[in-house]
C-alpha cells in the first residue's frame, strides 16, 4: 500500500506544528542551518532576481534567512500544513518578493515547468517523508533545477553506523527533556520525542547512504 503525501505531513497537523519556533530552544544548531543553507544559496547563484523554491517551507525561517542575504529573490514557499502556513504567512508573507503556495509537495513539483526554478532548497523536511516519496521528490527537483543549478539540502541525517547514529540520537532526546522540562512545556516537550521516535522508524529513517545514492543517481 502506498503512502500519500497528505498522511505523511499531517505530522505537524498536532502540537509541534504549533509555535514552531519553540523547537529552537531545544535545537540552538536550528537557526544556524538557515544560515548555511541562505549562504550557500547565496554563493551559488550567477543571477539577478533568482528564482527560488523553498520546499515544505514550514513557519518561514529558511526564506527569511535567504530573503535577508538575496534581497532581490524571487521567493516561492509551499506547505501543505496550515498551522505552518499560518506562521510563514506571519513571519514572511509581506515580504517583497515572498509568496506562498498551500500544496502538497510532490503535486507541486508535477504541476511545474521543466527548468522553472533557479535553485531549490529544503530545510527539515524530506526526513519526515518516506523512502518512496523522497525518491520521486527528488526525481522531480532534477526535472525543474535549471541545468547546472543548485539545490541545497538541510536535513536530518542519520549515520550509517547504528552506534553512531544511536550516540547522537541520545543527545538530541536529552536536549529535548532539557528545554521543555518545566510542566508548561512537558506536552510540546513529549510531542518532540514522538516525532523524533517516528523519525526513526525504518520507512522514514534518512541515512548518510540513502542520500549519496539518491544524488549520485
Amino acid at each position: 500500500m502506498k503512502t500519500s503525501l497528505t498522511q505523511t505531513t499531517a505530522r505537524f497537523s498536532g502540537i509541534v506544528g504549533q509555535n514552531y519556533h519553540r523547537l529552537t530552544r531545544a535545537l540552538p544548531h536550528y537557526l544556524k542551518m538557515q544560515e548555511v543553507i541562505a549562504s550557500t544559496v547565496k554563493r551559488g547563484l550567477s543571477q539577478k532576481a533568482p528564482r527560488i523554491l523553498d520546499l515544505g517551507c514550514g513557519s518561514g525561517l529558511t526564506s527569511l534567512a535567504i530573503h535577508d542575504l538575496v534581497a532581490d529573490a524571487i521567493i516561492t514557499g509551499v506547505d501543505n500544513e496550515p498551522k505552518m502556513l499560518k506562521q510563514y504567512t506571519e513571519h514572511a508573507g509581506n515580504l517583497a518578493g515572498i509568496t506562498v503556495v498551500e500544496a502538497e509537495i510532490l503535486k507541486f513539483l508535477k504541476g511545474c515547468k521543466t527548468g522553472q526554478y533557479d535553485t531549490i532548497v529544503s530545510g527539515f523536511v524530506l526526513h519526515n517523508l518516506p523512502h518512496e516519496i523522497r525518491h520521486r521528490i527528488i526525481v522531480e527537483i532534477g526535472r525543474i533545477l535549471k541545468p547546472g543549478n543548485l539545490f541545497v539540502l538541510g536535513d536530518k541525517i542519520a549515520h550509517d553506523s547504528i552506534k553512531e547514529h544511536n550516540r547522537a540520537l541520545m543527545v538530541q532526546m536529552d536536549g529535548l527533556v532539557k528545554a521543555y522540562n518545566n510542566p508548561e512545556d512537558h506536552e510540546y516537550g513529549i510531542g518532540w520525542i514522538e516525532h523524533y521516535i517516528r523519525d526513526n522508524q525504518p520507512d522514514l529513517k534518512q541515512t548518510e547512504s540513502e542520500v549519496r545514492t539518491s544524488f549520485a543517481n
